[in-house]
């Protein structure tokens, strides 16, 4: 298909930005105003999906999974480990 040269561009209007606009016309904000709203929204539902899934199957946070016990077994384990380490 070989570009027609024949027929003229058609003249788009020139507008400016400082132009008032036309009466009835909703000023369009840049996207970027609104960026970071919409991007802690994104993060904000990202979390609450997570959390609902975790909730659905019964994830929990490792921490909470663990026993005190073990939890006291493992900090006397490193405690012992960090000792050796200092001699």
């Amino acid at each position: 298909m070989r570009f027609d040269r024949s027929r003229k561009s058609e003249k788009v209007p020139h507008v400016s930005h400082t132009d008032p606009l036309p009466a009835g016309t909703v000023d369009p904000s840049p996207w970027y105003e609104n960026y970071q709203d919409e991007h802690d929204l994104w993060h904000c539902r990202r979390r609450q999906t997570i959390t609902k899934r975790q909730e659905r199957f019964g994830v929990k946070p490792w921490i909470s999974a663990a026993s005190k016990e073990e939890l006291e077994e493992l900090k006397a384990e490193q405690d012992r480990l960090w000792e050796g380490y200092q001699l």
